[in-house]
């Protein structure tokens, strides 16, 4: 006669559809309904679902305004970017940005003291050391021509003319330099000196100097000649060609408005410049608040712009409306692109985030 075989129950794990965080196996052997990390979610309360674990604090009892779009933590301050203001912990330092949004991006420039967090936004491009809100790169004495004339003997024959930057200098280093005022006229001098007038001083309050650069005789190259306290407009330069320092750089640009920033590989990369969709635009190497004009990728077509980045495994990642792009290279030999094979892009500027395991973006079927 036949027997009746009771089948066996399933176990309780096996029943449910998260199990929890699993550390005995490789994570590219787990399960789908293990885990390798959980931080603050409770798989055992109700089982098969993954909740909110009990315990969460509220940063703030203030109201924000605008919708918040990331908060993050940088030298133990935090920030939240909403679509309309920029939150230094619960006190607005900023208002006025634009709805598309923000990202933010901690890096601490070379010669600098500080990690700043800085701040892309399409209105306007922001730094903050915890202390200060600051303007992200130096605008240069834009319209400012200093003005030469013969001073005192001295030893300088010749003809020389002059410009000057704008610096932020730290202890003795410059941390961050603009791009040069208008060059003087030429003065000619015999066994004199040079007398400089005109040294305009900056509305931005992180400028701290005046760098002054002249030429050589009857040269064309300007080369570092003096640094000159805010304050002070007047300057006499008497310096022999042979103890003038180092060479002025035109290309300090300041950055576009982006609302996208990644630093990767001691660069600063950014992205949604309105007026430029297709642009990847890139700082100097550990100089993330000079952005030079001739530094950019022209990724994708007109109607495929770019969307968002990210950093994970060592590589830097564009996703566009339709696809993704690899950035290879480097700020020595250049930058390229290389297309995924894959053409699912992204239609969020806030949809993707870098992993251990990879990129995790959201695509219009899916993440």
């Amino acid at each position: 006669m036949p027997v009746a075989i009771t089948p066996r129950p399933l176990l309780p794990e096996k029943q449910m559809s998260f199990i929890g965080v699993n550390l005995r196996r490789e994570r590219l052997d787990l399960a789908d309904t293990e885990c390798a990390v959980a931080i603050n979610a409770d798989f055992h309360t109700r089982p098969g679902a993954a909740i909110l674990r009990a315990g969460r604090t509220r940063l703030s009892t203030g109201t924000f305004t605008g919708q918040v779009v990331s908060v993050d933590t940088v030298n133990s301050v935090r920030y939240a970017l909403t679509t309309s203001n920029i939150y230094r912990g619960n006190t607005s330092v900023a208002v006025g940005q634009d709805s598309v949004g923000s990202s933010l991006a901690p890096y601490r420039p070379f010669n600098d003291s500080y990690t700043w967090a800085f701040i892309a936004n399409r209105n306007a491009m922001y730094k903050d050391n915890g202390l200060s809100l600051l303007k992200w790169g130096i605008a240069p004495p834009t319209g400012i021509t200093p003005t030469v004339a013969v001073g005192a003997a001295g030893s300088l024959t010749g003809s020389y003319r002059v410009a000057f930057t704008y610096v932020r200098k730290v202890g003795t280093a410059i941390a961050a330099e603009s791009n040069p005022s208008t060059f003087s006229a030429a003065q000619v001098l015999a066994a004199q000196v040079l007398s400089v007038t005109g040294l305009t001083d900056s509305a931005d309050p992180q400028v701290t100097h005046k760098r002054l650069y002249r030429t050589l005789n009857a040269g064309g190259l300007f080369l570092v000649d003096q640094d000159v306290a805010v304050g002070t407009t007047i300057a006499t330069s008497s310096q022999s060609d042979s103890a003038l320092g180092a060479q002025l750089a035109l290309d300090n640009d300041v950055p576009p408005n982006a609302y996208k920033a990644v630093e990767f590989q001691g660069t600063m990369f950014l992205l949604g410049d309105a007026a430029h969709p297709n642009y990847l635009w890139f700082s100097k190497h550990f100089v993330p608040e000079a952005v030079p004009a001739a530094n950019f990728l022209i990724i994708g077509g007109g109607q495929d712009p770019l969307i968002t980045m990210v950093s994970a495994l060592g590589q830097l990642g564009v996703v566009s409306a339709k696809t993704k792009w690899r950035i290879v290279g480097n700020n020595t030999s250049g930058y390229t692109y290389l297309e995924a094979v894959s053409k699912r892009g992204t239609f969020t500027e806030r949809g993707a985030i870098g992993t251990d395991q990879g990129t995790l973006f959201v695509a219009r079927d899916g993440l």
